[in-house]
């Protein structure tokens, strides 16, 4: 444009063809925008579609329960737009610190954890991402460890009188595993709305069940009974069941489920000498039902346990009969 200005005439110092310098200026490039960051969630998800290619339908649902409760728990923690560049082996490793604290075998976590070494491998490899936060993260040794031990008839009464006389709120939240098969977690996060005194039912979101839905369980009797003991009628509905102190509290309380096991090391592995975890209630309670019924309501414990299949529920009942049976079920002393 210039060359042809200058052709024509056109002179620096005086502007005969009224030229202005702008129309001389050649355009400056446009500036691009810059790319913008994947997200963890992206990345995993890429992954994901990439690595169930081909395989069989059960690896496939396998593999996307995986991806879809470490989603969740992206959400609930505010991470799942973190850039993937920045998502760190200390990002990582509290969640493997959640899936131990829902009570989950190590066997469990190193399913999960070796499933996710893969995504974000793959999904780094795809997307040209450097960084991948499972590299330092090793596997949980999975040697026979007392999570699942049960307790005797003796242990659970020492453990409820000793919990009772320490903080009868305490000794409440260990019912709800004991009784009603639910893991500490997610006892802390449930509400008081959640309860329904006159149908007997305890309502579960997506966020506090196991396999990720919305469902409602019995509550049962025992559970009912302390809660009523308790003034939990009266509570506001949108106060959480369980806070600070073990209170109910308008706000949540996010290392409840830390603080319990703080205390039950405290009362009752080193005070009492019993070295047995709280989530041992869990599995006493439904062996106890198993083995102590005559018949076993499958699809009752299957909705009890938050199972999303009767087969996972068949692996406590083994090939005892089942039949519905009415509410007189026996069911363990605590």
């Amino acid at each position: 444009m210039l060359n042809e200005a200058l052709r024509a005439g056109y002179n620096y110092f005086v502007d005969t063809l009224g030229m202005q310098p702008a129309q001389l200026t050649p355009p400056l490039p446009a500036v691009l925008d810059e790319p913008e960051c994947v997200s963890v969630s992206t990345l995993l998800k890429t992954a994901l579609n990439a690595i169930i290619v081909g395989k069989k339908p059960r690896t496939q649902s396998t593999y996307t329960s995986y991806h879809n409760i470490f989603k969740n728990w992206l959400i609930e923690n505010g991470l799942n737009n973190k850039p993937a560049d920045n998502f760190s082996v200390l990002d990582f490793q509290e969640y493997i610190i959640f899936k131990a604290s829902l009570g989950h075998s190590n066997k469990s976590i190193n399913s999960h954890l070796s499933y996710f070494k893969s995504a974000f491998e793959k999904g780094a490899k795809l997307l040209k991402i450097k960084n991948n936060p499972t590299e330092a993260v090793d596997f949980l040794p999975e040697h026979e460890s007392n999570m699942f031990k049960e307790f005797t008839a003796q242990e659970l009464q020492r453990i409820a009188a000793t919990l009772r006389a320490y903080n009868p709120l305490y000794y409440l939240y260990t019912m709800f595993t004991a009784h009603m098969y639910i893991r500490p977690y997610h006892t802390a996060r449930l509400k008081v709305n959640d309860l329904n005194f006159e149908a007997g039912l305890l309502s579960l979101s997506y966020l506090t069940t196991k396999n990720n839905t919305v469902a409602k369980v019995e509550l049962l009797p025992e559970v009912r009974k302390v809660l009523l003991q308790l003034g939990y009628d009266k509570i506001p509905g949108n106060y959480y069941i369980f806070g600070a102190g073990f209170k109910p509290s308008a706000t949540i309380y996010e290392s409840l489920s830390n603080r319990h096991a703080e205390l039950w090391r405290e009362l009752v592995i080193e005070g009492l000498g019993i070295d047995k975890k709280m989530y041992g209630l869990k599995h006493t309670s439904s062996s106890y039902y198993v083995s102590e019924n005559d018949h076993i309501d499958a699809a009752w414990l299957q909705g009890q346990m938050q199972h999303s299949s009767l087969a996972e529920t068949e692996a406590y009942i083994g090939k005892r009969r089942v039949k519905k049976i009415n509410k007189a079920a026996k069911r363990i002393k605590y």
